[in-house]
């Protein structure tokens, strides 16, 4: 009879753990929580603006608002009357989240399975887990305190925003569907771009980037780079290109003779606009090849 009563009780308890099994980080990181948690100490009236189903939002204050579903991103505003530390807990289908500007402290966004839109710039947050957000199109986290930014599952990500952060490496490699990527403003030295065939807009100003290879960039029309260290550019496959700025960089007088011949041939009622200052090739370079071309060179 006793082992009977212990087969059962292992059994229980082996049922248990299967039910919370879904809950569990993959890496052995904690529980995930039931809903959207975010850590603030703002005061004053602000708002989350939000899209989805079902939606409840407890503000960690005594208040819990009910609010069910949102067809677009709206607004929810809500006043601390203090700017003492508040956990802020939503629940429901959440497809689209805005938290920008709010003194975030930390942002836990697991649970939300079926976000696709996420915009959380201004604030404070040191780590951004995006492992279960695998629906995300549109990732915007500029501003924070990142150091680094895992998008190896986000295979469906559009755009990606991690502009002014401290991040020094960026893997993009299985973000085939990438059109936008701005990452200005880090310490990133390298950017392999050979798998982002999708790729229209690309704004890495401000790091210590000393190659560019844009060669599989083939529907490339916005090209910043300026304040890095590139001694060289070739963009001989990149025949959508209407916008380059190479300020401030390496670029000799030589260098910047091979740029111009790869260069696009665009049309006189549609000219292409190249900024070159702050290069050492800059003075007394021969800009007949660019403006041949329909090249605006500033």
């Amino acid at each position: 009879m006793k082992r009977l009563v212990i087969f059962m009780l292992a059994g229980l308890i082996s049922l248990a753990l299967a039910g919370c099994a879904s809950n569990v980080d993959d890496d052995g990181g904690g529980v995930v929580p039931e809903g959207i948690v975010l850590t603030t100490t703002t005061s004053g009236v602000f708002g989350i603006e939000l899209e989805g189903k079902d939606i409840t939002i407890d503000w960690g204050d005594g208040n819990v608002q009910v609010i069910g579903d949102l067809n677009t991103l709206t607004n929810t505003p809500h006043t601390y009357a203090t700017g003492t530390e508040h956990t802020i807990t939503i629940t429901g289908d959440i497809t689209r989240l805005d938290c920008s500007d709010m003194r975030l402290k930390s942002l836990d966004v697991r649970a939300a399975t079926e976000l696709e839109y996420l915009k959380c710039s201004n604030n404070s947050i040191k780590r951004l887990d995006l492992r279960r957000n695998t629906a995300l199109t549109v990732l915007i986290c500029n501003d924070n305190d990142l150091k680094s930014l895992d998008v190896s599952k986000n295979t469906a990500l559009k755009e990606l925003e991690c502009s002014q952060n401290s991040i020094s490496s960026l893997d993009i490699s299985k973000n085939t569907a990438l059109e936008k990527l701005y990452c200005n403003g880090n310490s990133i030295s390298s950017l392999n771009l050979s798998r982002n065939i999708a790729l229209k807009e690309l704004y890495c100003l401000f790091n210590s980037l000393k190659k560019l290879d844009v060669s599989k960039n083939i529907e490339l029309e916005r090209l910043y780079f300026r304040g890095n260290k590139l001694t060289s550019l070739d963009v001989s496959n990149n025949t959508m290109l209407e916008m380059i700025n190479c300020q401030n960089n390496n670029i000799n007088a030589a260098a910047f003779e091979k740029l111009f011949l790869t260069l696009p041939i665009r049309e006189e009622t549609s000219k292409g606009t190249i900024y070159i200052g702050g290069n050492p090739g800059e003075a007394g370079l021969d800009l007949t090849t660019a403006i041949n071309k329909f090249w605006q060179v500033n």
